[in-house]
Order: structure tokens, then C-alpha cells, then sequence
């Protein structure tokens, strides 16, 4: 079996023997056996090279060292680039720990998942919706600041905290932007019931009742009269209203 080929080309030549010239003969004859050095010298190292294989594994694990060898990759960092060659996204490890970052067309930053090594710092997500770092999200855990959540306000607006009940339905919604903060209370049939806030014009809660009228305002607020007139009342104000939206009693009077 070990040379079955250079035989089949010996059959052949003596086949053709009859054929060709005496020269041409012993032209195919030396090829022949050139074929056969060639082969046994290869197997002699294949030989070899399974026997240093054995020595340096037992048998039923060299299968099994292929495969982790073939499933595992290993690098500092993997950078992904568009069709244009632009980074999209990086996986990697710096001097603080593992980081993943994913870029816009312009390269900045829009998303970063890290694992510092620092207690500080420790993991967190950052979210970015604008490439000069406004809109922007963070959560994240460390060993001395513990857990956190942090938002920033964007250019056109602010920052909004949605709660939500088991079946989905909104129930909470907690918000800050340039003109105050507020954290309005929804029933059941989506509205808003009950309202704590701090606005330009300073802080006020505010209660409502099924059809969403305010009923009662608590701090600082304002009314108009019938001539269109406008009365504000301080914090210490306290105002209940009737279902016309009338002001029924009011402290201090």
C-alpha cells in the first residue's frame, strides 16, 4: 500500500513499452523511482511528526486539545470597521480593566460597557446620544460608591425616569430638565393623580382626581380671576378646589 501509485505508473510504463522508444522507457522508469524516495521520505516524517505528537499528549486528549486550540482566541483587543474602514466598535483591555465601546460615523463614542479594576469605579454602562456627550446615561456598581444611576439632560429636553407596573402600563415618571424636576404618580386609567415638583417659580405638589382636575396644590402656585387677573400665593400656600376648578378654601386666606 505504501507505494501504490509509483506502481500503477510501473504497469503503465511496461503496458506502453511496446509503444514507445527504449529511451523514452528508461526516462519513466527513473521518475518512477524518484516518485518512490520522494514518498517514502514522506512518510518517514509523518512518522516522526505522530510520534513526537504522542509523546507530548496521551492519545485520548489530543483530539480534545485540537478543538480548544481551534474554539479559542486570544488578543489584547478586536476592532471592528465599517465598509468605509471607520472604527465601529472596540473590545479590549486597558490599564483600568475590560472595556467595550461602540462608535458612531464620526467616531464618537455611543455606547461603553467597562469593568474597571479600580473599587471606585468598579462596572457601568454609558449611553451617549450626541456627539457633544449630552443625552447621556449611566448606571453602575462599585465596591465604595455602590449602585448609581445617572442622567444628563439633552439639548432639547431633559431627563425622563419611566416607572412601570407588571402589565406594563406606566405608573411613575420621574423627570428633570432646564426648567425644574418633577415626579408625577398615574393611576390605573393613565392619569396623572398626584404631582411633586420644583420649577422656576419654586417647589409645588399638586393632587388631581379621576378626570385628571387639580383638587388641592400645595406651595407655591397661581390663579386668575374672573377679570383675568393673576394671584400668586408663596410655599407656605394651601389651596383646595372644587370640580369647576374654583378655589373653595385656601390657607392662609
Amino acid at each position: 500500500m505504501k507505494y501504490l501509485m509509483p506502481m500503477v505508473l510501473a504497469a503503465s510504463v511496461l503496458a506502453l513499452a511496446g509503444c514507445g522508444s527504449r529511451q523514452r522507457e528508461d526516462d519513466l522508469l527513473r521518475r518512477i523511482l524518484l516518485l518512490e524516495e520522494r514518498a517514502a521520505a514522506a512518510e518517514k516524517t509523518i512518522e516522526k511528526l505522530s510520534s513526537q505528537v504522542g509523546k507530548s499528549l496521551p492519545e485520548n486528549q489530543v483530539k480534545t486539545q485540537q478543538v480548544a486550540v481551534a474554539s479559542s482566541l486570544r488578543a489584547r483587543e478586536f476592532v471592528l470597521v465599517d465598509q468605509n474602514g471607520k472604527r465601529r466598535a472596540w473590545l479590549g483591555v486597558d490599564h483600568f480593566g475590560p472595556n467595550l465601546s461602540l462608535y458612531d460615523t464620526n467616531g464618537n463614542t455611543q455606547a461603553h460597557l467597562f469593568a474597571h479594576d479600580s473599587p471606585l469605579r468598579g462596572a457601568g454602562l454609558s449611553l451617549s446620544s450626541h456627539t457633544n456627550g449630552q443625552g447621556r446615561a449611566e448606571f453602575g456598581a462599585s465596591e465604595l460608591g455602590g449602585a448609581m444611576l445617572d442622567m444628563y439632560g439633552g439639548e432639547y429636553g431633559g431627563s425622563i425616569l419611566c416607572l412601570r407596573g407588571a402589565d406594563g402600563k406606566l405608573q411613575g415618571v420621574l423627570s428633570a430638565s432646564k426648567n425644574g424636576a418633577s415626579l408625577d404618580l398615574i393611576d390605573e386609567n393613565g392619569k396623572a393623580r398626584a404631582g411633586l415638583g420644583v420649577g422656576k417659580a419654586g417647589p409645588s405638589m399638586a393632587l388631581s382626581d379621576a378626570d385628571g382636575k387639580t383638587r388641592a396644590v400645595m406651595g407655591k402656585t397661581a390663579t386668575e380671576t374672573t377679570e383675568g387677573k393673576t394671584i400668586s400665593y408663596p410655599e407656605s400656600s394651601l389651596l383646595l378646589y372644587g370640580p369647576d376648578g374654583k378655589v373653595l378654601w385656601q390657607a392662609p386666606p
